[in-house]
């Protein structure tokens, strides 16, 4: 199912990530408003996650993203139906 077809507890903005060097990523929303990506500290020394965020932001591909915390959404574009 995809994450727009779902009501989600916290509300999901959508925006290309640009990178800032050092680890750092600002995004860009729908509406060019811009902010830092907020990281949770288990993926600070992941370096797959972070080869997978520079080819995100180099592609500059539209990613899902919290409102409140500006953390990228685990689930990506997809969820699983609650029941």
């Amino acid at each position: 199912m995809l994450i727009d077809d779902i009501e989600t507890a916290e509300p999901v903005i959508y925006g290309q990530l640009k990178n800032c060097g050092n680890h750092t990523f600002i995004v860009i929303d729908e509406n060019k408003q811009t902010f830092k990506l907020n990281i949770d500290k288990k993926y600070r020394n992941d370096k797959l996650f972070w080869s997978s965020l520079y080819s995100i932001a180099k592609e500059k591909l539209w990613v899902p993203i919290t409102k409140s915390t500006h953390k990228l959404i685990n689930d990506d574009w997809l969820v699983s139906i609650i029941k």
